[in-house]
């Protein structure tokens, strides 16, 4: 079945007569338009605003400190709206309706809650690392100048590993969702986002990655805003009464297992403590081990660093929270029971749950099927593109200062560093790309990678922040830690899922309790080493 029949699958409406399948909301055309010609006007904006900071107040991105730092002068504001858009992925918000669809409300809860606090708690990593080594481009150099080159490349090896995953993340979720949404093919889709991407991050650096984010967070903000004004404009919901008791009339007809009174507005949820303790885990490394984060904080200036994370910490949380108990709760309320929902009279399946396709449900729920899947393919859109922009940044950073300053050519000039970074800029783009084609050929979905992040990309929480924080952390420990904790982490999530379900398991879905094996026991491991 080629990628346009799938979506027109997914997107199915069986209501028992006809049978016949509906085409997604919007023609191919939509998809092109949006994930070509809107990148690259916004590609092409972000180059003219380059130029004019050239000409109006000095910023030469020929120079290595204002590509890749933007002269460390960035204020709060965007400091905090970079902070936020690093976090916006894509998949936030279509992971958090995803749990909420199956855990009810505590799954988007917990999914704000494992997000928010390392933001905050970064903020005393970024002042440390200013206060410390003000100098500094990447988090590497720090890790090599403590504990020498081999620490240096097994951070660098982990770190990349980090940007590649999650931008695998991004782009799966992403990719699926503009798929249904249009019937784009998914690969075209997987390939052409980046391309706005790589061009203004390749022209404009951090500078035009702080701008954009800001474009892109605003965007968001002001099409979540309508959707949650909306929802309660239709008549199905009302109010927040009316929709407490759909919801309620949903745990009754479909209870969730592990659920007390298999409710979805009950706190206490087996499957969303473990998705909680999963999530927390994972993004405590998400957050310490991607670079983005540290090259963000190392171009704001030193008063803008704990304030811009604090904020955009606390900020931040509203998001997934909110729009994924709503979308969820609208979904699980209406689906079966009102011919508002994309799927009545049946539920979503399984496939079309993992696909991350909640929240467009939602969206077409309540603000029509081609209104809906507008708003949901923009906003994609504009996530999946900032939080790329951020990643492939950071890499084009370690690939410039981390291997090709350090490793190949020590006495590089400021035009021989900038060459590297534009180089790195496109084959991370390319890379992520293919990386992500490859795990959809696989079967590989945003359900899967939602669990498996914290096991593959977040073995070094403890060591690098006491790297940063404490000077009693020794080589060996630092060398060693991350990579017991990642061997353990494998091992352990490759026997529970073989041991629960088979070797097809491991790539078969998702397991929740598998990766709260996996990611418990690689935390404990590597905190036992590093300290």
């Amino acid at each position: 079945m080629d990628t346009y029949a799938m979506a027109v699958d997914i997107l199915a409406r069986d209501d028992g007569s006809s049978g016949e399948a509906l085409a997604p909301p919007l023609s191919q055309a939509v998809g092109y338009v949006v994930v070509v010609v809107v990148g690259l006007i916004i590609a092409f904006g972000m180059v003219f605003v380059t130029r004019i900071l050239k000409k109006t107040v000095g910023e030469d991105n020929k120079k290595t400190e204002v590509f890749m730092t933007a002269n460390r002068s960035v204020t709060r504001g965007l400091t905090s709206s970079a902070v936020i858009s690093s976090w916006l992925w894509s998949t936030a918000m279509l992971g958090s309706s995803l749990v909420g669809y199956q855990y009810g409300v505590s799954g988007p809860f917990w999914f704000a809650a494992g997000c928010s606090p390392m933001i905050v708690f970064f903020a005393l990593l970024g002042i440390s690392c200013k206060r410390k080594i003000p100098e500094a481009h990447t988090l590497l150099e720090i890790i090599r100048i403590r504990y020498g080159n081999i620490a240096h490349i097994v951070y660098m090896v982990l770190c990349l590993l980090n940007n590649l995953f999650a931008c695998a993340n991004m782009l799966l979720g992403a990719s699926a969702v503009i798929t249904a949404m249009t019937g784009m093919h998914v690969i075209a889709a997987t390939f052409l986002l980046p391309v706005g991407v790589g061009l203004y991050t390749f022209v404009g650096g951090i500078k035009a990655t702080f701008l954009t984010d800001y474009l892109h967070t605003f965007t968001i903000l002001i099409i979540l805003c309508f959707f949650t004004v909306k929802a309660f404009t239709v008549e199905e919901i009302g109010s927040l009464s009316n929709l407490f008791d759909i919801l309620q009339q949903a745990g009754i007809r479909h209870p969730v297992s592990g659920n007390h009174d298999g409710s979805y507005l009950t706190m206490t949820s087996k499957g969303g403590i473990l998705f909680g303790i999963i999530h927390i885990c994972a993004n405590f490394g998400l957050v310490i081990m991607d670079t983005s984060f540290f090259i963000k904080a190392f171009a704001a200036s030193p008063s803008a660093v704990v304030p811009g994370y604090v904020i955009g910490g606390i900020a931040y949380f509203a998001i997934p929270w909110a729009i994924g108990t709503l979308a969820s709760s609208i979904v699980l309320g209406l689906e079966a029971s009102s011919p508002l929902s994309p799927t009545y009279p049946r539920r979503m399946t399984e496939t079309e749950v993992s696909a991350g396709l909640v929240l467009p449900y939602a969206f077409m729920a309540v603000a029509g099927r081609g209104a809906g899947a507008a708003c949901v393919l923009l906003i994609t859109f504009m996530a999946v593109t900032s939080t790329l922009s951020a990643q492939v940044m950071a890499v084009s950073s370690i690939l410039a200062f981390d291997v090709y300053r350090t490793y190949m050519r020590p006495r590089a000039t400021d035009a021989d560093v900038i060459r590297a970074s534009h180089a790195g800029v496109v084959a991370f783009a390319v890379v992520a790309a293919a990386f992500s084609t490859l795990l959809h050929y696989v079967g590989i979905d945003l359900g899967w990678t939602l669990y498996m992040l914290g096991i593959v990309t977040c073995p070094g929480i403890f060591p690098t922040a006491l790297a940063v924080l404490w000077r009693g952390q020794s080589r060996a420990a630092a060398v060693g830690a991350p990579v017991l904790g990642m061997a353990t982490g494998i091992a352990v999530w490759l026997g529970t899922a073989g041991g629960d379900a088979g070797a097809a398991a491991v790539f078969a879905g998702y397991h929740g309790g598998d990766g709260w094996a996996g990611v418990g026991v690689e935390r404990v491991r590597e905190g036992e080493v590093g300290v």
